[in-house]
């Protein structure tokens, strides 16, 4: 299997996704692009490998509806742990997290959600709960150190966060990243297009450009978090 020379440790939290030239992720509205050519999908599916676990926030898993595996990868990889973050049980019962776990092909979805005692919620938790999902409660989903501490604690030591926007820009605007490793596609997809909206080299992070280097026709950008000295 291919290494990337990305220096990852087992303890690592770890951000990425793709990114058009004008720093967008996604279409208008948030509908699916497709971003990445097939040797930086395979580096993002060698990425997942190497994490216990891989986050993703709602709106991703409703317009993406993602499988979070390493499908691509020869030699029967592990598979990470599939998260999301969902603060209104949003989560569709239909998804194909949901359906590969029913048929064995993949692991137990885990939604993580800010405790509620609404009626609604809670008749959402139990639909979610007959599907095989897994709810984990925590008093604010919008506390990044919280919702890591709480996945850490169940026992997932190291975690990729793959989106969408939202959760890319909390995730970056929190200290607890260590790597961040953006894919950038020689494409643009103008105005309409949903970006992070974030100044990577001004305030607001604690990250540092490392290296960048080719895969096919994209350009991968790695940070790393920067130094305590520095």
């Amino acid at each position: 299997m291919m290494n990337y020379d990305l220096a990852l440790k087992p303890t690592d939290l770890t951000v990425t996704f793709a990114q058009s030239l004008d720093g967008k992720l996604a279409g208008a509205l948030g509908s699916q692009v497709v971003l990445s050519c097939r040797e930086s999908r395979f580096m993002t599916h060698w990425l997942r490998s190497r994490h216990q676990g891989i986050l993703v926030g709602v709106n991703t898993a409703i317009n993406d509806n993602p499988q979070l595996n390493t499908r691509l990868l020869h030699g029967d990889p592990e598979n990470p742990q599939p998260i999301v973050l969902d603060t209104h049980l949003r989560f569709p019962i239909d998804a194909k997290l949901i359906k590969n776990y029913a048929a064995g092909t993949g692991k137990q979805p885990w939604i993580v959600t800010a405790t509620n005692e609404d009626q609604l919620w809670l008749d959402r938790k139990a639909a979610l709960e007959a599907t095989g999902a897994r709810i984990i409660e925590v008093l604010d989903t919008r506390n990044i150190s919280q919702v890591v501490g709480r996945i850490r604690q169940l026992g997932i030591s190291s975690l990729m966060v793959e989106g969408g926007a939202q959760i890319i820009r909390s995730f970056i605007q929190s200290p607890i990243v260590d790597n961040l490793i953006i894919t950038v596609s020689p494409t643009f997809l103008g105005k309409e297009g949903v970006g992070y909206e974030l100044d990577l080299e001004g305030r607001g992070t604690n990250l540092s450009f490392e290296r960048s280097f080719q895969l096919g026709r994209d350009t991968i950008v790695v940070f790393k978090k920067a130094s305590s000295s520095s």
